[in-house]
């Protein structure tokens, strides 16, 4: 599996036979091979999430589908007879390709906007959080970041025990003192074999911080250093 950082919380990833691309509104997309699927997700509307510039590959490749959160308003961007799945909220899906394999969907309730995707294809199993994160600010009430710290918590309760193979996790400095504390609580609540932050807003420090100062902690190991925009890595 090769895993891209397109920037921001966009990343592509590649299997055997299939491309998983993940919230692209910024960066280069790679060569991509037109005999291979390829599976747009969109986790919600927001525009750091959602450009529709993605319909722009319906008319380059033979074998997209598009799996897109509810809340996004679509239709007027989208090619008249593109492949979408519309994903609401905490729920299942069975995405069927071009090439009658199955690809599996579920999803869970960001607590900002939209959907947080959990997937498995090709015997790989793969989280991208959307906007699922641990919004806590501090300008912001005790009640508001002990509701939020609630919500949370009971939605990534669902992933407790799983292993993915990738996990992609905010890691946000708009947040300052609460910047690492979603990701902490990812990494506690499942074991990802490879976890690669995301929304950090062009602040690559952010991960050198969080991999310093969680340098003791168990799970450190499975986060990787990302630099730059189009950066490979191998999983």
């Amino acid at each position: 599996m090769i895993v891209t950082y397109l920037g921001h919380s966009g990343f592509l990833v590649e299997l055997k036979n299939t491309y998983l691309l993940f919230d692209y509104f910024t960066g280069k997309l790679p060569e991509l091979s037109k005999e291979k699927e390829l599976v747009v997700f969109a986790s919600h509307a927001h525009h750091d999430h959602y450009n529709k510039k993605i319909w722009a590959l319906w008319e380059q490749y033979p074998k997209v589908r598009y799996v897109l959160s509810e809340d996004i308003s679509y239709r007027d961007d989208m090619p008249g007879d593109a492949f979408v799945t519309e994903a609401a909220l905490d729920s299942q899906y069975e995405i069927t390709l071009s090439d009658d394999s199955v690809i599996q969907v579920e999803t869970l309730i960001s607590t900002d906007e939209g959907a947080a995707f959990w997937i498995e294809a090709e015997e790989r199993k793969i989280y991208h959080a959307g906007d699922l994160n641990l919004w806590l600010w501090p300008d912001e009430s005790d009640t508001y970041n002990q509701e939020m710290r609630r919500r949370f918590l009971g939605e990534i309760e669902k992933l407790k025990g799983r292993q993915p193979d990738a996990a992609f996790l905010p890691l946000d400095p708009r947040q300052g003192q609460y910047a690492f504390d979603g990701m902490d609580a990812y990494l506690k609540a499942f074991q990802p074999k490879t976890v690669f932050p995301m929304h950090f807003w062009k602040d690559y420090s952010i991960i050198d911080s969080y991999l310093e100062e969680r340098r003791d902690c168990a799970y450190i190991s499975a986060v990787r250093r990302i630099c730059k925009k189009g950066q490979q890595f191998v999983v």
